[in-house]
C-alpha cells in the first residue's frame, strides 16, 4: 500500500522569445503620465504664485540695487551703473547701524524668553504627571453618567403643537 498520490503532469511554462518589447498602450501611457506628472501639475500654482511675487522682485531689487535711479527723470535720464557704490553708502550711514542694532535687540528680546518659555513648558508636559488617573476620571465619568441624566420617557421637553 503506497500513500503517494500522482498528480497530472504540469506542462512547461510557455515563454515570450526575447525580441521587440511591446509599446505601451495610449491608456497606459495615459496613466503612467497621470501618476509621474499630476504632482507637478497640483505645485505649478505655488511655483507661479512665487515666481511672481517672491522671486522675480528679489531679482528685481538686487539688479536695481546695483543701479543709481533717479525716480524724476527716469525717462530722460534713465539709470545709470554704479557698481557696489550703493552698499558701500549704506555702510558709512549712522542710521544703518542703528537700524542694525534695534534689529538684532528686537530679535534678542522677542526670541531668547519664547524659546527659554516653550524649553520650559515642553519639558514640563514631558514629565510624567503625578495623578494622571485622578485627572482623567472626571472625563470618563461624565460619558458613563450621561445616560443617568437623561429623561427617562421619550417625549421631547419641547411641545411643537
Amino acid at each position: 500500500m503506497s500513500l503517494s498520490v500522482k498528480t497530472p503532469p504540469v506542462p512547461p511554462a510557455r515563454v515570450q522569445p526575447p525580441g521587440r518589447p511591446r509599446r505601451a498602450t495610449r491608456g497606459a501611457w495615459l496613466n503612467r503620465l497621470d501618476l509621474k506628472g499630476s504632482p507637478y501639475l497640483y505645485i505649478a500654482p505655488f511655483f507661479l504664485v512665487f515666481g511672481a511675487f517672491g522671486a522675480y522682485p528679489m531679482v528685481r531689487t538686487i539688479y536695481m540695487s546695483f543701479n543709481k535711479w533717479d525716480l524724476v527723470n527716469e525717462r530722460t535720464q534713465g539709470h545709470t551703473f554704479i557698481g557696489l557704490k550703493n552698499y558701500v553708502d549704506l555702510i558709512h550711514a549712522p542710521y544703518f547701524w542703528n537700524a542694525v542694532q534695534n534689529t538684532f535687540g528686537i530679535f534678542v528680546v522677542a526670541t531668547v524668553p519664547q524659546l527659554a518659555m516653550a524649553l520650559f513648558l515642553a519639558n514640563l508636559l514631558n514629565r510624567g504627571l503625578r495623578a494622571r488617573t485622578f485627572r482623567r476620571t472626571p472625563d470618563s465619568s461624565s460619558s458613563n453618567s450621561a445616560p443617568a441624566i437623561a429623561p427617562s420617557d421619550r417625549r421631547s421637553p419641547v411641545s411643537l403643537a
